[in-house]
């Protein structure tokens, strides 16, 4: 299933010098070559620049552009997680982090319920 995950979303697409673009590009290379605590690693730093960055207000259109792109940029970063839970073997583990990603506004919310239907019917 993961395998399936990983073939299905592609490679990011990288905006320029977007750190955080270029941290989830590496990711999603390290999950294929199955280098699972690098890509973990590269996740980690993403997710802790794009939480520091969320904190500031927004006040113009622009700002508010950036916001939505950080918020697609955590979905992917959620499913990245999940990838790693599943190629690790963490049924239980990716199974919660699934219904989570299932019941939410994710753009991944349909792959994850597919997923839970046919490999977690339990």
């Amino acid at each position: 299933a993961s395998m399936i995950c990983y073939v299905e979303i592609g490679a990011p697409l990288t905006r320029s010098d977007n750190e955080i673009d270029e941290l989830l590009s590496q990711a999603y290379a390290l999950i294929g070559k199955n280098e699972l605590e690098s890509a973990s690693g590269k996740i980690g730093i993403a997710e802790k620049k794009i939480n520091e960055l969320l904190k500031g207000d927004v006040t113009t259109e622009e700002e508010q552009y950036h916001k939505d792109i950080m918020v697609l940029q955590k979905q992917d970063i959620e499913w990245y997680k999940v990838m790693i839970l599943m190629k690790e073997g963490e049924m239980f583990k990716s199974r919660k982090a699934l219904k989570e990603i299932a019941s939410s506004d994710s753009r991944y919310a349909e792959q994850a319920r597919n997923i839970l239907e046919t490999n977690y019917p339990f």
